[in-house]
């Protein structure tokens, strides 16, 4: 009896044994598959966004392929049995392209930024437009690329003071073409930016007061046209949302970045004024333009901006990256217009720097971009009047005309001490709009949205 009991006992004990391993196992299996369940889910999913992305990439390639220019708008192409809407604008000197796509539950939204492919005559290293003028150059010049120029000869030239060149200053050769265009950038697209006209209309409707813009929330707040009848003051660390729409922003006054701001948000900002960039500002995404003078102060670093000025840029100790612009816009009908000036010193640019003027070749005119010794740039200088070029530029320089001086002496389309080489020039480097007479559209710039 009592070897009985022991009996059922530990049959008792073996079946409780036995079903809770059962149940541990049962619990791991459905663990198991729940995890594998996730994972193929997960899977299917960035299978699916993969398939929407390169859905998003395709339209946009049919879109920039087929036609020259892309029509402004929003149009929808199907791709593969999935449906891509894209919608096209302008922003600055640039294509902006919003692509997005949805198939069930899973959809993209992508946004691109196109620049047009170095082509020619941005093939050769230097080109110089101004008519019957010859080049002459001196001191330790140095180009690496080749010479594009209406006379097609460079003389060997001495200064006093100024070492002689050396024989092989150049490696490339040197071309004629009698009938270069002074002029390749469109006019119109950089004077809508600089000539914005609802800077001059006459309502004076918006906000009367100075405007201190220091947090995301002051600014995703903003209507997405904003008139502020004062000075713009932003000041802080601002990051907004990719994709946060375009906020325009009207200012009667000054505006203002502070030291030390840290801006990364899509602001498009025009001024009847001054516009300052404080020291160790960093920017990103903002395109901004002044009727006065652009002071860009020791420090800061700027990357994807498009910076305009109908006066003065003045850009010191700074750092600016790719994709972006400098653009200055000489009013050639006003003499008070001829000493205009883009400035940089010390620094280090890589995009687009251009002057663009409403008429070239005008004797008197003297505005002109001003490289000095210490500055180092990659891609393009662009320059509808005159180019001094005293530090080193990785890319292409279009000019009018060259410009140097010495105490006391001005020298004209002279090449001396003159630093270029359009081998290392990034092999990637996409042009502003406008520079060419038919454009094969890259991109410059991917963002997801989501």
């Amino acid at each position: 009896m009592i070897f009985s009991n022991v009996y059922k006992n530990e049959s008792g004990y073996v079946l409780i044994s036995i079903m809770f391993i059962l149940l541990l196992i049962i619990t791991l299996l459905i663990g198991i598959t729940g995890i594998v369940y996730f994972y193929h889910k997960n899977d299917i999913t960035v299978l699916n966004k993969e398939k929407l992305r390169l859905a998003c990439y395709s339209a946009l390639q049919k879109e920039i392929s087929e036609i020259d220019s892309p029509a402004v708008g929003t149009k929808t192409l199907n791709i593969d049995s999935i449906s891509v809407k894209i919608n096209t604008r302008i922003k600055g000197l640039f294509y902006e392209i919003d692509a997005s796509a949805k198939k069930y539950k899973d959809s993209v939204s992508i946004q691109y930024l196109l620049g047009s492919a170095v082509a020619e005559p941005f093939d050769n290293g230097l080109i110089i437009t101004k008519p019957q003028k010859q080049i002459s150059v001196a001191g330790s010049t140095n180009i690496v690329g080749n010479i594009l120029s209406s006379e097609g000869k460079v003389l060997y030239s001495s200064i006093y003071g100024v070492a002689p060149t050396n024989d092989d200053y150049l490696h490339g050769n040197v071309y004629k073409n009698a009938d270069l265009k002074p002029k390749l950038a469109v006019d119109s697209l950089v004077r809508k930016i600089v000539l914005n006209n609802k800077i001059s209309q006459e309502s004076k409707a918006g906000r009367d007061e100075n405007v201190i813009l220091q947090s995301k929330e002051m600014l995703l707040n903003l209507p997405l046209f904003t008139i502020i009848n004062g000075d713009l003051i932003i000041k802080g660390a601002i990051n907004t949302p990719s994709e946060m729409p375009d906020k325009e922003i009207i200012v009667r006054g000054k505006v203002v970045f502070e030291n030390g701001a840290i801006i990364n948000s899509n602001i498009n900002i025009f001024t009847d004024s001054s516009l300052f960039i404080g020291e160790s500002a960093v920017l990103e995404n903002i395109l901004a333009s002044a009727r006065g003078t652009i002071d860009i102060a020791q420090n800061s670093k700027l990357k994807c901006v498009q910076i305009f000025s109908q006066k003065e840029i003045n850009i010191t100790n700074s750092r600016i990256n790719y994709p972006s612009v400098i653009c200055l816009y000489v009013d050639a009908s006003d003499s008070k217009n001829y000493n205009n000036r883009i400035n940089i010193i010390s620094s280090n640019i890589n995009g687009s720097v251009m002057l663009v003027s409403s008429v070239s070749g005008i004797s008197k005119n003297k505005s002109r971009i001003i490289v000095d010794e210490s500055s180092k740039l990659q891609g393009l200088i662009y320059s509808e009047n005159e180019l001094e070029l005293r530090g080193e530029l990785k890319g292409i320089a279009y000019t009018f005309a060259t410009y140097f001086y010495k105490e006391p002496t001005e020298y004209n389309n002279w090449l001396i001490n003159f630093r270029l080489n359009r081998d290392q020039m990034d092999k990637w480097f996409l042009l502003p709009l406008g520079m060419l007479n038919k454009n094969r559209f890259e991109i410059l710039k991917e963002t997801c949205i989501y």
